[in-house]
């Protein structure tokens, strides 16, 4: 940690008259030194004198006022990071603090606090089921009056004892100081009390006092002599159910924000009971403050009460609480915040027009004040339109501020997106805005960027929020990032399974679910009959009685009842499923497949990028609102909760014909039309021959996608007992290999299950038809004859590879070409002679027991296949054939796959976050899952038998004597050999790595070489090994590639590795011969995410946010070229090689494809005041002498209206213009640079048409020397590049290309060359004034360049 520490920067709370990155300056000693003394200090939990001291200054926000900063001792600083990674780590294996306090924790956020705070009152809200309060706690200045004792008592409530990190605090607060700095005074403050800022062991006494809190709150708040209830079960606690299982929730705590939920049954209490409990939780509250003297100000507690009957009085909710400025307790009033309902149970809500708000009663007042917990700010309505505007408010001053001070485009880019995207993607499930009030953000950025980013009003602006990538300037839409956001939010908070807010979304669905039926029910859109009517008829949604003022604050407008509660992921949903991104539940994996299909058929259902949408000219660069036709078909709309109603009685009647739920019978219900017309839930929208159709599909897709992972056509080749005995290397020929999965014995996967468990089933399939086991059922026949050969058995391959006492060794290879990826991997048996006395085995080339190729289909849901995934699949078969008892050496060329592997193997090290993003969505999240799953089914270390262990132990003990031979090798030979491999690839793995590196090693950075190999490129994963190397150190036929050159680890490995890219090779030919167009598609991979999104019917494996990416900058590209001159270089892009990054950062190329660039046209724009010194100079010409008095003195303000002083006057172009002439050109890009006759502009396209006749002349010269042994002009035949280069030239012009007319992409050819042609048709093309003389003078001028 030290030494990592030493090549950093200086950190924001660091640096107070020391600074660790000062080490790195010193010999080696200094260090050792240092990290000695640190050691001592640790042991003895004593400080250097000083280094407690800290700094505080002021330091000014950007959007205007200012932020306390502390800045610490380095020493210091760094000490407590240390101390604070222990206790960390400590506190989580011990599961000391609960669920509900979410701050300052790995993993944790305060979207883990809001998520369930938002869901527990929406739920409260519409059931009406509870009596509800929340109590609101803000400490005061909690950081700054903790005192000494009490923080010394937390760590002692939480296990730490009376020295270690107990005794380290004491040291760490005595004669403490703090210099405070403000622009008038500079004072120097003792620590009295409080926890020191910037340091990082005080956020863990943070969380301990957050922990103390919340215990207090579950004393009983009745009878002072309770029991302290515990966290899995606290007192009057609101029941969160999701799934049938009931998760409570009582309090929730981040840091000093802190909230105590109380919830009682309506049905079972009075009002004046809860109002009693609530009070008692008040006192608790006060009681704390008392025992602690922790200063409470009763102004910043709240306290909200939910469905409370509207006749009922409230009390006067008091608190006796310990004040600082006082020192002593003081009583003070709780202020109260009432929602209420009428006699008829209807929750009374209020809009009311903000002019009017201070005119209402003063309950009213409070319920529409919008409070802010943890950064979300909404009402006791639970609405959050007020809050979005202060967000909108704070994004305009961001704009405006970034616009005012930026200097360059690269600049303004990076500030922005540091800046303003900051505001997008801060809690955006809680913070629910709709792609119209994105869209409305993103106009204000092009207002106030289009200056900065030099564009004119009528440029098309689509290139601002165009990645760089794609040759856009990179500036970040606020679409994009809230989008991008809110779909990765989404996909890792509701994916951890075990969370309080992953349970709390679920729950979230399932109500709105439930509303949603309910409104269905209302509507008399519900089936008749069907199961789904009743439960809707019988279940309980309160309605909304909301009352407008508009006119005055005593009448109301209207007042309307309506059951449209707020719910936030129904809020989610339908604002991702506007641009096509569908929420799916894989739970029930037929009917989100169903209703894919469903939308795929529907005409008006376009999602972003898609080619098929219309209307794109008259489109800016803002998204806009998206396409709502998405919403009916996601997992709240109305085709989704009607097909599942039209499933479940499929199922019901299934099981009333036939005895039995089967999925034959119900496959063959669903694919008539007879059942649907029975049901008819689609009148004149879906026809009964529709439904039938599309389940028909849906149930073939199923079908293929499940023979797809299940490795349908996989081939296997064995060795023949002859070939293995044979000295040379097996070379396999494509006769020999047989398919050992095909239509016959493919897993058949169940439209009844979950994917989860389908996918489970499958895997125990493949486990069963590829594990090689002793019972040898895959050959069928065995030759009598001695003499006969005869391929191996599955106990003979076994035995073969297992010869050597160690780990099997198996080899992992992948191959792309042309989009298309194989998979092989090699069990290797080592080349023992009798003669052999230790491991001379290594330096012989391995033996191949048996192959196993496999072709990936081309798509992969959403992503096309790539070589990472391939090479991941090779751990997959490679799992699949090994029995589970039996230790694995797999020798692998690919740094990707095996971290895949490794990091799954310690899961524990990740967050679920980073599990989630950075581990499974970075090749697929559906291969990593399946990978996962095999990993968890590997025995327990302790359950294997002892001697796989010692095959294990001797396994990784050979490996890493491998590596140190090497790196001995390494020292003592030529190491600056340079290679294609990088050596970042492999440092970048090396931290993740089973190794443990010396601390008194210094980090260096290996030198590149392809033969070598070291303890980077090892991982120890108790089962299994993986040993990667660098591939292509052997040619085809296994012969060293750079003669001098010693393979590495050794001669077994390097040709191990060999064979499987031999194998993958050969694959790639083989495959060619199998039928594969109807397994070239995978829309639904097995082993997906239960929640997961769905784009275009296919599932987003590598992330919705990803795709989010590519589409919305496929949709900028799609727009803009629909612009005549501006779209040209996106039009063209696919017709040549030239990419942005070739064309230089925002350079003048780039501008002249972009038809950009400075002219004079632009220049008039960009400079203002030119225009009037054009008027000025035209006013006093001599053509206007007579009357220059009749003419202002200023340019009229309408003269951009006026044509004929804009276009004639200031906008002509100033070097081929006349004052007398009335057709002047207008001096814009295309004038300039093609057809302005002015001598200056003319001699600078001669010297450019020159230099390109130059570089073609030498060009020609060189392959003329090449070709014939002779200059140019000494031949009278052109060379075979000239002659190829006009040919291509002309194919090229007669190549259809896509133009713009009518403001549609119209692709036309011509079936002649106009623009390439001889001396002949251009002199007869003059003769007949088609083409000015020029012309053939510039052919005479550059007769080279004139062909092309």
């Amino acid at each position: 940690q030290l030494r990592k520490n030493v090549c950093q920067e200086n950190r924001k709370a660091g640096a107070t008259g020391f600074a660790i990155p000062v080490l790195g300056r010193l010999p080696k000693i200094f260090i050792d030194v240092y990290l000695l003394k640190c050691r001592i200090q640790m042991t003895l939990r004593l400080l250097d004198l000083g280094t407690e001291s800290s700094l505080r200054i002021c330091i000014g926000k950007p959007c205007g006022g200012i932020r306390p900063l502390t800045v610490g001792h380095d020493d210091n600083v760094f000490l407590n990071g240390i101390a604070q990674q222990a206790i960390q780590k400590e506190i989580a294996k011990h599961n000391i603090l609960p669920e509900n306090v979410c701050s300052y924790q790995k993993g944790k956020g305060c979207a883990d606090a809001t998520i369930v705070d938002c869901v527990v009152k929406e739920i409260a809200l519409q059931n009406d089921e509870f009596y509800l309060a929340e109590l609101v706690d803000d400490a005061e200045k909690m950081f700054d009056r903790l005192h000494l004792e009490l923080q010394a008592v937390l760590l002692m409530l939480a296990g730490a004892g009376i020295q270690g990190f107990t005794e380290w605090q004491c040291a760490n607060m005595v004669n403490r100081t703090n210099k405070l700095v403000t622009d008038i005074f500079v004072a120097l403050l003792k620590y009295i009390c409080g926890l020191p800022q910037g340091n990082g062991f005080s956020v863990e006494i943070a969380n301990l006092y957050a922990m103390l809190l919340l215990m207090w709150w579950n004393m009983d708040p009745i009878n002072p002599q309770g029991t302290i209830a515990p966290f899995t079960s606290p007192r009057h606690a609101f029941p969160l159910i999701a799934g049938g299982i009931l998760k409570p929730v009582s309090s929730l705590a981040y840091v000093d924000d802190a909230k105590r939920f109380v919830a009682m049954l309506k049905s079972a209490h009075t009002c004046e009971e809860f109002f009693a409990v609530v009070q008692g939780y008040c006192d608790h509250l006060a009681d704390l403050s008392l025992v602690i003297k922790m200063g409470r100000n009763v102004k910043k507690c709240t306290l909200f009460l939910f469905n409370i009957p509207h006749d009922i009085a409230i009390p006067d909710f008091t608190s006796i609480a310990w004040s600082y400025d006082a020192q002593g307790p003081v009583k003070g009033s709780i202020a109260v915040v009432v929602m209420q309902r009428d006699s008829a149970g209807h929750l009374l809500c209020y809009d009311v027009e903000k002019s009017l708000r201070t005119e209402m009663p003063e309950n009213i007042q409070k319920i529409l004040a919008t409070s802010k917990y943890l950064g979300v700010a909404s009402n006791a309505q639970l609405d959050n339109t007020d809050g979005k505007e202060k967000i909108i408010n704070k994004m305009s001053q961001r704009i405006g501020l970034v616009s005012a001070k930026a200097d360059s485009i690269q600049e303004q880019r990076i500030t922005h997106n540091m800046l303003v995207c900051q505001v997008a993607t801060f809690s955006p499930i809680c913070i629910s805005m709709s792609l119209k009030e994105c869209s409305s953000i993103d106009k204000q950025l092009l207002t106030a960027y289009q200056y900065r980013m030099k564009c004119m009003p009528s440029d098309a602006k689509h290139s601002i929020f165009l990645s760089e990538k794609r040759g856009g300037i990179g500036v970040r839409s606020f679409t994009r990032e809230y989008m991008g956001s809110l779909l990765r939010d989404i996909e890792v908070y509701i994916s951890n399974d075990k969370s309080l807010p992953a349970h709390a979304l679920v729950s979230s669905i399932e109500e709105a679910t439930k509303q949603c039926m309910w409104n269905l029910h209302l509507d008399n859109k519900l089936p008749p009959n069907s199961d789904a009517a009743k439960r809707a008829a019988e279940s309980k949604v309160s309605a909304k009685k909301t009352a407008s003022f508009y006119e005055d604050a005593t009448t109301p407008v209207t007042t309307v009842v309506s059951y449209d509660h707020t719910h936030i992921m129904e809020k989610a949903i339908h604002t991702t499923s506007s641009l096509g991104f569908m929420l799916r539940d894989l739970q029930d994996e037929f009917a989100s497949r169903f209703v894919d299909e469903l939308l795929l058929k529907d005409r008006y259902a376009k999602t972003i990028g898609s080619p098929l949408l219309s209307g794109r000219a008259t489109l800016n660069a803002c998204i806009g609102e998206g396409n709502g036709n998405f919403f009916k078909y996601s997992m709240l709309g109305r085709v989704y909760l009607l097909l599942q109603i039209i499933l479940e009685q499929a199922r019901k009647y299934t099981i009333a014909h036939n005895g039995e739920l089967s999925t034959e019978a119900y496959e063959s219900l669903l694919s008539r039309p007879h059942h649907y017309a029975q049901m008819n839930s689609f009148p004149r929208e879906i026809s009964a021959i529709v439904l039938a159709t599309t389940a028909r599909t849906s149930f073939a897709k199923f079908i293929k996608d499940y023979r797809i992972g299940c490795f349908i056509n996989l081939v296997e080749w064995r060795s023949s007992t002859k070939a293995l005995q044979n000295t040379g290397i097996q070379k396999p020929q494509p006769k020999d290999y047989k398919v050992i999965i095909n239509v016959d014995n493919v897993f058949k996967p169940s439209l009844l299950q979950s994917m989860q468990l389908n996918s489970e089933q499958m895997s125990l399939h493949l486990k069963r038809i590829l594990c090689l086991s002793v019972d040898d059922t895959v050959l069928e026949t065995i030759n009598d004859d001695p003499q006969a050969d005869s391929l191996l058995l599955n106990t003979e391959i076994l035995e073969y590879a297992t010869q050597h006492d160690l780990p099997i060794f198996i080899s992992i290879d992948g191959g792309l070409e042309q989009r298309v990826a194989t998979v092989s991997i090699t069990i290797l048996a080592p080349d023992i002679k009798s003669d052999d006395v230790d491991l001379e085995w290594q330096d012989r080339p391995a033996k191949a027991l048996l192959i196993r190729s496999w072709q990936l289909p081309q798509q992969w849901g959403t992503s096309t296949t790539c070589i990472n995934m391939a090479e991941s699949m090779g751990f997959l078969l490679g799992e699949y054939t090994i029995p589970p008892g039996l230790p694995i050496i797999y020798i692998t060329d690919s740094n990707n796959a095996r971290t895949l592997q490794r990091n799954i193997k310690n899961s524990a090290n990740f967050t679920h976050r980073q599990m989630i993003r950075h581990v499974k969505q970075g090749i697929d999240s559906s291969i990593a899952n399946h990978l996962e799953y095999l990993t968890s089914k590997w025995p327990k270390w302790d359950d294997l038998s002892g001697h796989t262990k010692e095959m294990y132990k001797r396994g990784e003990a050979l490996c890493r004597a491998w590596a140190t031979q090497k790196d001995a090798i390494e020292q003592k030979g030529n190491t600056n050999d340079v290679s294609i491999a990088s050596s970042h690839s492999t440092n970048s793995d090396s931290s993740l790595t089973s190794s443990d590196a010396s601390l008194s090693a210094t980090p260096q950075k290996p030198a590149k070489n392809r033969y070598r190999f070291d303890e980077t490129m090892l991982d120890c994963l108790e089962r299994i090994l993986i040993v990667k190397v660098f591939s292509h150190q052997l040619n085809n036929n296994y012969s060293i590639k750079v003669q001098g050159k010693q393979p590495s680890p050794n001669i077994f490995s390097a040709t191990a590795n060999q064979i499987a890219d031999n194998a993958a090779t050969q694959a790639k030919k083989l495959f060619q011969s199998y039928d594969m167009t109807e397994v070239d598609h995978c829309a639904y991979p097995p082993f997906s995410q239960r929640w997961s999104f769905s784009f275009e019917g296919n599932l987003t494996n590598k992330g919705a946010t990803k795709v989010l990416h590519e589409k919305l900058d496929d949709e900028m590209v799609l727009r803009q070229q629909l612009r005549e001159k501006q779209g040209l270089f996106l039009r063209m892009s696919p017709f040549n090689s030239l990419r942005a990054p070739q064309i230089g950062e925002e350079s003048i190329l780039r501008n002249l494809m972009k038809m950009t660039a400075t002219c004079w046209t632009r220049s008039i724009y960009r400079y203002p005041p030119l225009a009037n010194y054009v008027w000025s100079f035209w006013r006093h010409s001599t053509h206007n002498a007579h009357i220059i008095h009749t003419l202002p003195n200023k340019i009229p303000k309408n003269w951009k209206k006026n044509p004929d002083i804009c276009d004639n006057i200031i906008k002509a172009c100033p070097f081929c213009s006349s004052f007398i002439a009335a057709d002047n050109k207008k001096g814009n890009l295309e004038h300039l640079h093609l057809y302005c006759p002015s001598k200056n502009l003319r001699r600078v396209r001669e010297y450019c048409n020159r230099k390109i006749e130059n570089a073609l002349h030498e060009l020609y010269t060189f392959n003329s020397l090449h070709e014939f042994n002779c200059l140019l002009h000494e031949r009278n035949r052109t060379c075979t590049l000239q002659e190829n280069l006009i040919v291509a030239a002309k194919e090229a012009e007669l190549q259809e290309r896509p133009t713009v007319q009518s403001s549609t992409i119209v692709y036309e050819t011509r079936p002649t060359n106009v623009a390439i042609k001889s001396r002949g048709d251009i002199e007869l093309c003059v003769l007949l004034h088609k083409l000015p003389q020029e012309k053939i003078d510039e052919l005479d001028r550059f007769p080279l360049a004139s062909q092309l």
